[in-house]
């Protein structure tokens, strides 16, 4: 700077030296005026972040010498602190939430105990036990949050919405390890259900969801505006808030979640997705035609009846390419299956059960005649999308539902051997989302671009290995590959995975924690 002011122009006429010097300003004094300025600027700056950080405004989030990343977890105080609560049921939530960390870094504690003794001679205990606590406790330490009606509100991590696919297995761990034991965790679960009925009903082909309403961006076009961050219709996002109403149920025995309200929303999202088994002829979903290729705000991608129900977008939030979406259509079937189970047992409604058996049972055959394909190399094997037409995809995504994830989603009728075909295939170059590199090699998505492995993909390929050399295998990639963060990310380059998308990925850290877990 000292160069550009004094060195270029010092002489000249341009430049603040001149106008300096013809108002009898030394070069001396010149010189400390600049250092003077820039001196104020840095205090400036600094004074700036300090104050957006305790406003919430910035990212929590601070960098290591040598690129090295880490995340500060929120202290509740912070997390809270632009929620001004005026309710009381906001308030005793905020307690519960509190009251639930304790009994859920308890639990982890012991978790951390038989670590120990299952690993006394391994080299690699410390660093598993670092990522572990780390990613067991980052949910409920940075994303869950108590609504104004007492609800809990779950972000995704460094976006501030609620997608109701994450949500759900970003408290799994703690609804298999810790709602038998503590009080406190059943209650935050409930609220989440709660809130899940209560966003659901705002819009039913909605993905994700603000709490309070966020009138930032209200743009028709992407169904936004209010509570509703993104408009993409995904199948898979009420279907995971069944999953989760019915894993609280069956394991705790907690019951109060099945209201009226959650009643309500079963009721409509099963009307959608019978709509939807006719999507040609009776949907009336609206998006941006230029992401959807929709013709006049309509999907114009044809699609012809399967008994399968239509999605526009992947678990991923990608466009589909043909809109009946293998995985989306499995966990969905699982969950008409426990809703079946919830109408029957808990609602006392004959109607609703066999309404939600009835589309299962369309569902499944529509999968069975529809999508399973002949792949050369694999013998038969599950698509990835279909349109009832003759077109099938022939790939799969990290993202979950996945055709990976099938034992995971519990979708028990699939068929077991079309299934190990179908990892076969995925996990090979045939799937175009398949990637290697001198580090690791896993699935990554079209979300995230060429070359970007998922450690969903790795987790989800230890869940479901059927030996322990394979479930080691990847148990190390994911610590290999966490960039010495001791968190999981969204994505990262196989050879280089300094090299990564999303340091605060809230799922893919309870992923790991219940793989661990379990």
């Amino acid at each position: 700077l000292e160069k550009l002011l004094f060195g270029i122009h010092g002489s000249g006429d341009l430049g603040p030296w001149s106008r300096w010097e013809r108002k009898g300003i030394t070069m001396r004094e010149g010189k400390h005026r600049v250092w003077v300025w820039l001196l104020a600027l840095c205090v400036t700056m600094g004074v700036c972040v300090d104050v957006r950080e305790a406003l919430g405004l910035r990212s929590r989030f601070s960098r290591k010498t040598g690129g090295r990343q880490r995340m500060e977890s929120f202290n509740f105080k912070a997390r809270m602190a632009t929620r001004k609560f005026h309710s009381s049921e906001g308030e005793e939530m905020e307690g519960i939430i509190k009251w639930a960390t304790k009994d859920v870094s308890r639990y982890m504690e012991m978790n951390i105990e038989k670590i120990k003794e299952t690993m006394a001679t391994s080299s690699r205990r410390d660093n598993l036990i670092k990522t572990y606590r780390q990613t067991f406790m980052n949910t409920i330490e940075t994303t869950v949050q108590a609504t104004y009606e007492g609800r809990t509100f779950v972000i995704t991590g460094d976006i501030d919405a609620m997608w109701l696919r994450d949500s759900a297995p970003q408290v799994e761990h703690y609804l298999r390890c810790c709602a038998n034991h503590s009080v406190h965790v059943r209650k935050m679960l409930v609220g989440l259900v709660n809130e899940h009925a209560f966003l659901a009903l705002q819009d039913p082909y909605a993905n994700s969801f603000y709490d309070p309403p966020n009138f930032k961006d209200t743009r028709k076009i992407y169904r936004r505006g209010g509570y509703i961050a993104t408009g993409n219709y995904e199948l898979d996002s009420f279907a995971y808030s069944i999953r989760l109403a019915y894993q609280l149920w069956r394991v705790s025995g907690e019951s109060h979640h099945f209201d009226e309200l959650f009643r309500a929303a079963c009721k409509l999202m099963l009307s959608i997705w019978r709509k939807e088994q006719y999507h040609e002829e009776a949907s009336t979903y609206e998006y941006n035609p230029k992401e959807l290729k929709m013709k006049n705000g309509r999907e114009n991608s044809e699609s012809g009846y399967t008994g399968m129900t239509w999605t526009g977008f992947r678990p991923s939030d990608s466009p589909c390419q043909y809109h009946y979406h293998i995985p989306d259509n499995m966990l969905t079937s699982v969950s008409l299956g426990y809703l079946s189970e919830i109408s029957r047992e808990i609602y006392g409604d004959e109607l609703m059960a066999k309404d939600a058996e009835a589309l299962k049972a369309g569902i499944d055959s529509g999968i069975e005649k529809y999508g399973i394909v002949n792949d050369r190399r694999n013998g038969r094997i599950y698509a990835y999308e279909v349109d009832g037409l003759g077109n099938a995809l022939l790939q799969d995504d990290a993202n979950i539902p996945s055709l990976l994830s099938m034992p995971y989603l519990n979708y028990t009728v699939g068929d077991m051997q079309v299934y190990k075909n179908t990892v076969d295939f995925l996990w090979s170059p045939a799937n175009p989302w398949f990637f290697s590199g001198k580090v690791a090699e896993g699935v990554g998505s079209s979300h995230t671009g060429k070359n970007k492995i998922w450690h969903l993909s790795l987790i989800m390929k230890g869940m479901m290995a059927d030996t322990s050399q394979e479930r080691v295998k990847m148990l190390r990639a994911c610590l290999d590959t966490d960039a010495g963060t001791g968190l999981m990310h969204e994505s990262f380059d196989p050879s280089s995975p300094r090299s990564y998308t999303r340091r605060w990925f809230a799922w893919a850290n309870s992923m790991f924690a219940t793989w661990v877990s379990d």
